[in-house]
């Protein structure tokens, strides 16, 4: 595997620093120190240590939280046509409530339903929204479709 690689004088330093357990980080760099090591070496070791694991950190936070959006996604998209589908088909768009919850292996996506008058003809413009929670922020996914107005005489406007 590739990993990340210092200057040849302090590269041994980090692995030292990132290898050796805390209670004994102190003794093994004062051994290094009284063998010859300088502190400009170990100042900079530490440095790069403080800057680099940090924004390591961060990008693997940034990477992690990309794929769950993505995954979660695509599930709530799906989400949406099916319940979009379902309530066209089954004519609930008239009868049902306008919101609700599926639950897809582990998750719990809530999903809800407007419709609005549709400016162009005489349709309307149903929506359907699937939210969902990455790492405690919210997103959701809209689905949307026209349909006759006819059609939707009798539902309720959210």
């Amino acid at each position: 595997p590739k990993i990340v690689q210092f200057h040849p004088e302090i590269e041994p330093l980090v692995r030292l620093l990132e290898d050796t357990p805390r209670d004994r980080v102190l003794e093994e760099v004062g051994l290094k120190v009284r063998k010859g090591v300088s502190y400009q070496e170990v100042l900079a070791a530490l440095l790069f240590m403080a800057i680099l694991i940090p924004v390591t950190m961060q990008a693997v936070h940034i990477a992690n939280r990309a794929g769950q959006v993505g995954d979660r996604k695509a599930v709530a998209g799906r989400i949406a046509e099916r319940v979009l589908n379902e309530l066209l088909v089954t004519g609930s768009l008239m009868q049902n409530s306008n919101s609700g919850t599926i639950e897809e292996g582990d998750r719990t996506y809530e999903w809800s339903m407007r419709s609005e008058t549709w400016a162009e003809d005489r349709m309307n413009l149903v929506t359907v929204s699937v939210a969902y929670e990455v790492q405690g922020q919210e997103f959701d996914v809209q689905l949307s479709t026209l349909i006759e107005g006819t059609q939707l005489s009798g539902m309720q406007m959210q």
